[in-house]
């Protein structure tokens, strides 16, 4: 790569680029891809853009186990149990 990405390019490029299978959101942990290689370009940690990203609606985050939380652009992500439940609300015609 020629020229560095800021950090906000660099997290919203992985959570582009590095989906697998079905799913479209990455899993950020300790070990992850994600966390590796954001230290390996910027010798720190990427919890506090992650968050920013999340503050500002550009990215949706939901948590899972054992720390780790999964990554999703805001069009991709699955839906909320309000969500649900108003979805299945309309297609019983209630």
């Amino acid at each position: 790569m020629a020229e560095k990405l800021n950090r906000d390019d660099f997290v919203m490029r992985a959570v582009r680029a590095l989906p697998t299978g079905k799913s479209k959101g990455i899993t950020v942990s300790p070990k992850g891809a994600l966390t590796c290689a954001f230290r390996l370009t910027y010798k720190a940690d990427p919890k506090a853009t992650v968050k920013r990203l999340v503050k500002t609606g550009q990215l949706v985050s939901v948590s899972q186990k054992k720390g780790a939380q999964r990554l999703y652009l805001p069009a991709d992500a699955p839906l909320s149990w309000q969500d649900r439940g108003k979805v299945a609300l309309s297609r019983m015609g209630i």
